[in-house]
């Protein structure tokens, strides 16, 4: 769940998070917001099973990366990711 990801990141400090937008619960945009409350330099790309340009707007606006349609294209999301941690 959103809740458990983001206990997580106030816990663990993780170097990137990959963020679902839908989720059971909290979705994955408020949960980006929450993310970025408490770590604004978190680096995190949101991805999802529907490309909604409103939505996407909102997951950039909110201070996401990256913006990944399902199904994912592995090498992309790879190098994406990399981008960040590297």
């Amino acid at each position: 769940t959103g809740e458990a990801g983001l206990e997580l990141v106030k816990t663990h400090k993780p170097d990137l998070v990959l963020l679902d937008v839908m989720m059971p619960g909290v979705n994955g945009l408020e949960i980006l917001r929450q993310i970025k409350a408490i770590a604004p330099e978190m680096p995190v790309a949101m991805v999802t099973a529907s490309w909604n340009p409103e939505e996407g707007r909102r997951a950039f606006e909110g201070g996401a990366y990256e913006y990944i349609t399902k199904p994912v294209d592995f090498e992309y999301l790879k190098t994406a990711l990399l981008v960040k941690l590297l």
